[in-house]
């Protein structure tokens, strides 16, 4: 699907589009962040289903699940939907090539979607947790993916509000006996996320 490796072969792959949701966060040059979803995607560019209206050459910073940060330039406006061309390294768009052909497998096989909810115990397991008011207390991480992660803390967290986790912003997903599972509201990039990352 996206199996070739030189320069010219990159090329022609950015023009075929897979069909693919994969969850994600926008941010715009005011630093809002809205909520989008991939329509089909490529390693030279993405269409996002959102809620937001960007406009023609704007530049756009999203965070998906899957793909980890893309940065771009809006190509292309619809009615619910915008394009984008991507601006990234080479490694980094032959590493989007092997996610995309990876997705691709999984939804023609009808694969498991381990790969997303996959969760490890990190190498520092100790991070905070810091409430709007400014309280906060040690947090002792039970286990971590790309999207959240469970702690156990004292600290009492109210439903319904957004506080960090180190300092990443979430909000509780589940409770659980003498802790919680939340959901970071930017998932931590494919770049990012290895065993000894410190929340």
């Amino acid at each position: 699907m996206f199996a070739a490796q030189n320069g010219s072969d990159l090329d022609r792959r950015r023009h075929y589009r897979l069909q693919v949701a994969v969850p994600g966060r926008l941010m715009l040059p005011d630093h809002s962040e809205h909520g989008c979803e991939t329509v089909n995607a490529s390693p030279g560019g993405l269409m996002i289903k959102s809620a937001v209206a960007p406009y023609k050459g704007q530049r756009i910073v999203g965070y998906f699940s899957e793909l980890g940060r893309i940065e771009g330039t809006v190509t292309r406006i619809l009615r619910d939907r915008f394009a984008i061309s991507v601006k990234s390294t080479m490694r980094k768009l032959e590493k989007t090539a092997s996610t995309l052909t990876w997705l691709g497998n999984r939804d023609d096989l009808g694969l498991p979607d381990n790969r997303k909810h996959e969760r490890i115990s990190l190498t520092h397991a100790f991070s905070v947790v810091t409430l709007p008011d400014g309280r906060s207390a040690p947090a002792r991480i039970l286990d971590a993916s790309m999207e959240g992660v469970a702690f156990a803390t004292q600290l009492t967290i109210p439903p319904d509000i957004s506080f960090k986790v180190g300092s990443r912003s979430a909000r509780v997903t589940r409770v659980m006996n003498g802790g919680y599972a939340v959901a970071f509201a930017r998932p931590i990039s494919a770049d990012e996320w290895h065993r000894d990352i410190v929340l």
